[in-house]
């Protein structure tokens, strides 16, 4: 009857077992549908950061080239515009030589104009003549002046004109500058969140039972990666229309320079022409001194009078002329200083936008040393577990041992329950080669196993055989399913280490993409040689499998290439242990040993009647009087009692 108790109670055990391997199967596969969602995600977002980055490139390259050139056309511009602006202020002095070289002449053929007195009968009408020609010079002059006031006019509109295209053109570089220094360091921010996004990620196939709080950090990582795209798209949008607006600006000055070279042109052409008219009028009047007489002499008189209105005239608007070019530099000198005031404002918002950045990334370090205290804490959890495991083990030695003594008063064994025995034995060899997430339920099941092997078992009465019958049927089933089970839950590992590796690639060719954006040296050929030289010459695996990142970033192989290479590489996990299973969850890529079998003395001998005992040590057998034995000599008792501790040598 107690043996039907204990086959019941380690079918409720089985079937517990039996239930959290589902439960533990259904965690693993909602772990490899959210590890399946990343990776696409992961893919799809580097991908379209490559885009950006290309169309970026291009457009900063086609920008700075067209800056560049408008930058040597306006420089061009300018030194024509001065040169012209120089030659005309020289003309100028020159014109107030060549008045006072006339006035000398004038006062030389005024002695001259006596002994002309005897002819002016004769150029009287000649005289009358003259007055009208020179009435319509006057008139013909003052249009000129009319005229060369609007040019003037229009020569200081387009002088403001084009340093307000200056201005708009510096703000607009200050701008592209900004922008540019903008956009590298959400780059680098960006780059951080997405290795925040991977520790989040890892943290969460490790630490099931710590998903609220990793939710909670990912939201956090998630509110952090929206704000940093909001600054990229800002930046984006900014950078477009600082080019375009660019582009408009630099076509408007290109064509108001244009046209204000046409104007200069046409007004150095009135410049020639009423040059050529004045020259006209003074031959005339040198014809009207040499054959003036007394009329003529009073005409002339007229006649110097008009020149020295005009003359005054002409130094009157000289002095407006020099009073303009004061006002304009004048207005260049206000205009520059609410220039100033815009270039302080932009560069107090650019420092601003840094201190957020700054500020995102001191979030982003906080969250990431809480999640590395976490993984610190699990580690300790994890520690005192494996402690509290041996504990529990030596326990049951001990139990083994202090039952020893009493196994030659225990009544003899039926071969149904010896056939059980020899099943349990079997069965805990089987689980010594099952799956890391399998610990603690197959560790329970030694210690059980132990315990009631040392313990004696009363024989089972005739009537209770078939029900004994039916629950080893039911056990063996159930054992069926488990390792069905447990087989299922080995390839749910392997596809999770498959998907993690893929995880890796993808944040190895996001530190790739990054390192060509910031450097377009080549690479240590080397440097390149001794790690390629150390790697032949290693004969351990595991300094091979350190340096295989390494090559594959000098090399700079493709996320396929760098997969066939780690898949090289790998070891075979197919016969990891229980307890090695369990470590290289929480030990990164490198799997641990698998732990030795359970310690059992050298002279068991394997059951016949058991099929599935795969490490040939039977559980015992019965002497001549049925009593249960564990050897064939008086040292068994302390053969027996050996720690049953997996990891023991």
């Amino acid at each position: 009857m107690k043996a039907y108790k204990r086959l019941k109670t380690h079918v409720q055990e089985l079937q517990d077992r039996l239930t959290q391997q589902i439960s533990t199967n259904d965690s693993l596969k909602t772990s490899y549908e959210e590890l399946n969602t990343q990776h696409a995600a992961s893919l799809t977002e580097l991908e379209a950061l490559k885009l950006e980055l290309v169309s970026t490139r291009q457009q900063s390259s086609a920008m700075a080239e067209e800056l560049r050139q408008a930058e040597e056309k306006f420089t061009e511009a300018q030194a024509q515009r001065e040169s012209r602006m120089e030659t005309f202020k020289q003309r100028i002095l020159a014109y107030d030589d060549e008045l006072t070289r006339k006035q000398k002449q004038l006062e030389h053929k005024e002695t001259l104009l006596a002994d002309a007195t005897a002819r002016d009968e004769a150029a009287e009408m000649k005289v009358s003549e003259l007055e009208k020609e020179l009435v319509t010079l006057t008139d013909t002059v003052e249009k000129k002046e009319l005229e060369l006031q609007s040019r003037t006019d229009e020569i200081r509109h387009l002088e403001q004109a084009d340093e307000k295209h200056e201005a708009q053109r510096m703000e607009l570089e200050a701008q592209l500058d900004s922008a540019n220094k903008t956009i590298e360091k959400l780059h680098a921010a960006d780059v951080d969140v997405g290795l925040q996004r991977e520790s989040i990620a890892q943290l969460e196939s490790q630490v099931a039972k710590l998903k609220l709080q990793v939710e909670t950090e990912t939201e956090g990582a998630s509110a952090a990666r929206s704000a940093l795209e909001t600054y990229k798209k800002r930046a984006h949008t900014a950078l477009k229309k600082a080019s375009s607006e660019n582009k408009l600006n630099l076509k408007k000055a290109a064509e108001n320079s244009t046209k204000l070279e046409q104007e200069l042109e046409f007004a150095k052409g009135r410049i020639s022409a009423l040059e050529a008219e004045l020259e006209d009028t003074r031959q005339r009047m040198t014809e009207v001194e040499k054959t003036g007489d007394a009329r003529a002499q009073s005409a002339r008189e007229a006649l110097e009078a008009e020149k020295r209105s005009l003359e005054t005239a002409l130094t009157l608007e000289i002095d407006s002329l020099k009073a303009e070019v004061t006002r304009l530099e004048q207005a260049l000198e206000n205009d520059r200083i609410p220039l100033e005031a815009r270039i302080k404002q932009l560069t107090e918002s650019n420092e601003a936008l840094n201190n957020e950045i700054i500020s995102l990334k001191e979030d982003t370090r906080t969250q990431s040393e809480s999640m590395e205290q976490t993984v610190q804490a699990k580690d300790d959890e994890i520690d005192d577990l494996s402690k509290q495991l041996q504990a529990a083990l030596a326990a049951a030695a001990s139990l083994a041992t202090n039952e020893a003594g009493r196994r030659s008063y225990s009544p003899a064994i039926s071969p149904t329950e010896k056939e059980r025995r020899s099943t349990a034995s079997s069965s805990r060899s089987f689980d010594s080669d099952r799956n890391s997430f399998l610990h603690q339920a197959t560790s329970d099941e030694h210690m059980a196993a132990a315990v009631a092997d040392s313990c004696p078992i009363p024989l089972a009465s005739k009537t209770n055989g078939v029900d004994q019958s039916k629950s080893e049927d039911e056990v063996m089933r159930l054992k069926l399913q488990l390792n069905e089970l447990e087989t299922k839950s080995h390839l749910y590992q392997k596809k999770y280490e498959d998907i993690s590796a893929q995880l890796e690639d993808v944040r190895q060719q996001t530190h790739l993409q990054e390192r060509d954006e910031h450097s377009t040296q080549a690479i240590n050929v080397e440097y390149l040689k001794n790690v390629i030289m150390k790697y032949i010459e290693s004969q351990v695996q595991s300094e091979k499998e350190q340096l295989v990142p390494v090559i594959s970033t000098l090399l700079n192989l493709s996320p396929q290439e760098h997969q066939k290479v780690v898949a090289a590489h790998r070891p075979n996990d197919e016969g990891a242990g229980l307890f090695g299973g369990v470590f290289s969850l929480f030990g990164g890529a490198t799997a641990a040993p698998p732990p030795k079998p359970l310690a059992a003395p050298h002279n068991f001998k394997p059951s016949p009647t058991v099929s599935g005992n795969t490490t040939g040590a039977a559980l015992g057998s019965k002497d001549k009087n049925g009593v249960l034995s564990f050897g064939s000599d008086p040292s068994d008792d302390e053969e027996f009692a050996t720690p049953l501790n997996p990891f023991a040598a």
